[in-house]
This record gives structure tokens, sequence and C-alpha cells, in this order.
């Protein structure tokens, strides 16, 4: 078996320009009329990842023999000469997800199965609960709750910079929507630390007096905090029991990360900004985490995340793989595979896919009673409605600007 045609796109998955993430697509087609499916992602970025796949990528594989998944991975992120960044991770993990639907359509079982078979028969997940005030924020937990989410991931607008604040609701990035007169690109929300420190604290006392320890409480910082700062906020919150607290510092300094350690014992998750398992390595040989957070569609696919799961098992760190809306649906149905597989999964977030996306890509993982489960169809399991998806056009995304009140530039 050869592979005979690769085709690239991005596909917008909403049917509304601009609600949505876009998708960089992959289609491989075997001479035996085999399909396999993949999707990359970087949000803001999708067109790079389907160029370098379109232009440098697809026509090393033409002709080549699907089943050599790790050989492929190790074409692609070796002979470039040039080490692995973001886009290539992208770029690489699309193919990569392709090949694995092939592998498990050629054999007629689920990707699962091939990774070893389950370690467990269904994936625990947490749902996004967010406010624009503490109350809003409690209400929307208590209504995850409600639903059967035993995990829920808690934020609140910081009082004073509601539009800056990430996660509490307003649309993509806490950006909200821009002005009539305003370009995407042009967006410039503020953003101030302290009063974010003093809200957080207050809402998880209110959580806590009002679910007590029947579900866990999750937050993320999303890397906008100092080491010190963070580490008087995972101090402030260990009474609260947080399942993790997700990227509390920028992931380049690990230094940070081992002041964090020596100051709290509030679980640490970190990762979604890592592409490769050079990135994951230091803080989990380290012990200066407890959740590895890679991204499937942003880290170099299947083959790259089982190899951080390996990395991490020894150490006794858990899997939290990102899955955000943008991760992509293919990206997250690879992923439940995987959390399936493995002996050391943690948790999976909840990308929220709504039914215009399942109607796209029939299949997907089911979620009932805070879990995720997949079918045993062969492969990913999800059958792409390809003309439909192909009229979803590409509409550029923008991260919005965060600056400080003296007009410094934040992290977002």
């Amino acid at each position: 078996m050869r592979i005979a045609n690769v085709e690239v796109f991005v596909a917008g998955l909403s049917r509304t320009p601009g609600s949505g993430p876009n998708c960089p697509m992959v289609k491989i087609t075997t001479d035996e009329g085999l399909i396999g499916w993949g999707n990359g992602a970087l949000s803001g970025g999708e067109q790079a990842v389907a160029t370098l796949i379109e232009q440098h990528l697809a026509p090393r594989l033409i002709g080549a023999d699907p089943d050599r998944v790790e050989d492929t991975w190790q074409l692609f992120q070796r002979s470039t000469y040039w080490r692995a960044g973001r886009v290539l991770a992208g770029a690489t993990a699309a193919i990569d997800i392709a090949l694995w639907d092939i592998k498990g359509k050629r054999a007629g079982l689920p990707l699962y199965s091939l990774l070893g078979g389950k370690s467990r028969d269904k994936v625990l997940c947490y749902g996004h609960a967010a406010g624009a005030t503490i109350d809003d924020a409690v209400q929307s937990v208590l209504s995850y709750k409600e639903r059967g989410y035993r995990a829920i991931r808690a934020q609140v607008a910081t009082p004073g910079y509601e539009g800056g604040s990430y996660g509490a609701g307003g649309g993509q990035g806490g950006g909200g929507r821009p002005a009539a007169d305003e370009h995407p690109a042009r967006r410039v929300r503020t953003w101030e630390p302290t009063p974010y420190l003093r809200a957080v604290p207050q809402l998880f006392e209110r959580l806590r007096q009002e679910v007590g320890d029947s579900v866990e409480l999750l937050h993320d910082v999303h890397d906008r905090l100092t080491p010190i700062q963070v580490a008087q906020l995972a101090r402030e919150l260990e009474p609260y029991h947080l399942f993790f607290l997700e990227d509390p510092i920028p992931v380049e300094n690990r230094d940070g990360l081992r002041l964090l350690r020596e100051h709290t014992t509030t679980p640490i998750a970190i990762g979604e900004r890592y592409s490769s398992k050079y990135d994951a390595l230091p803080a989990i040989t380290g012990q200066l985490i407890d959740y590895v957070r890679n991204g499937m569609s942003k880290s170099g696919g299947l083959t790259e995340l089982r190899k951080i799961a390996v990395l991490a098992e020894p150490f006794q760190v858990k899997t939290a793989f990102q899955g955000p809306a943008d991760i992509g649906p293919l990206a997250f149905a690879a992923t439940v595979h995987l959390d399936l597989a493995i002996p050391n999964f943690g948790i999976q977030e909840d990308p929220h896919y709504g039914a215009d996306v399942h109607e796209l890509f029939q299949g997907l993982p089911h979620w009932s009673d805070g879990y995720f489960t997949v079918s045993d169809r062969p492969g990913l399991g999800v059958e792409v409605d390809e003309a439909r998806l192909r009229q979803r056009p590409y509409h550029p995304f923008f991260f919005p600007v965060i600056r400080r009140e003296d007009g410094a530039i934040q992290d977002p």
C-alpha cells in the first residue's frame, strides 16, 4: 500500500464567521482507497500550518508507505535540519493523526487497541465555568455540576478589567468582540494582576461553600503571573484543594516553577504551550509539575503525545492533555483514544463541541455523566462530512493584545 494523494485545506468550524476555531485539515488517500483524516492547530497561524503541509511535507508523502508512522514522524522533524517549532509540530500532527487513522482502518481496530488496549473504560473530563462576577461564576459552576460534570474549571473576570480577563466569557481570548470600527488584529484590552490576585481566592472560598467537596475544582492562570505572585496565589488556594492550578507562569521559566514548588502543595499543570517532548522533559524529570498538558494537534500528534505520557509515567506525572475547541475534532478524538490506553491518565479538558461540529464529524467521543467514551469503529472512529466541511470558509483569527495600565505588553 502506498500514499496516492494528500489534500490540505483550512475549514472554519462554525457557521458564524469569527465565532469558532479554524482547523487545518489533512486527507490522505492510499492507492487501495483507504482514507485517513487528521488536523493540526495553531490559532492565529492556521494558514502557516496548511502551507507547510501542502508545499513542503505532502510532496514527501506521495508513494510512501502509510504504515511507517514513526519513520514519517522522524522524517518531518529531522530532515528539515531546523529543529521543530509550533508550526512544524502542528503540521506534523495533522499528518500523523491521519496515518494512525489509516493504520486503524487497515487493521479493522480502534486506535486505543493499537496502543495496547484500554487501561480504563471511560475518561474523566472537566468543563469550563466562568462569570463576569463571583456570583455569576458560582452559578456557572453549579450549572455544570447539575449537568453531571465531576470536575470544573472556574474563572472569573478581574474587577475593573473584565475585557482583558482570560476565560471569563465575552469572546475568544477573553477580549470580547471588537467594536464595529475596530479590526480584530488591533483589539487592545487592559489587565492588572493585583485585583486578579484578590478576586480568585474569594471565588474559590465561595465555591467550596456552595459545592463542598462534591466536585473537583480547577483554575487557569494563563501564564500571567510572576513566580512569586503565583506562589502567593497557590498558597492562598490550598484550603480549597484544587485539582490543579494551570499554566501558572510562562513555560520557559523553569526556575520559576522550582520556586513555586518550594512554596505550595497545590498541584501544578503546564504544557499547552509546549510543542514537543523536549519541552516537557525538564519539567517532568525535575518533578516540577503534576500534570503535563501538551495538545495533540500542537505537539506533533499521537506519536509524540504517547511518548510524552511514557516519559511522565515513572515520575508519577499524569496527563491532562489540552482540549479546547481549537485543538480540532479529529485531534480531540485521537486524544481520547490515547487517554483510554495510557496508565498515567489524569483528566481531559472538554472542548464543548456543539451539535454543528458533531454533524460535520460524526462519531466524536461521547460525553455522559462527566466522562468521555469512544466507539469501537476502526481508526479514529469518526466519519467526516467532507462536502459540508469544505463549505466552511476560513476566517482570520486574532488574539486580542493585552496591555497593562502603563501600556506594557502582557501575556494574553
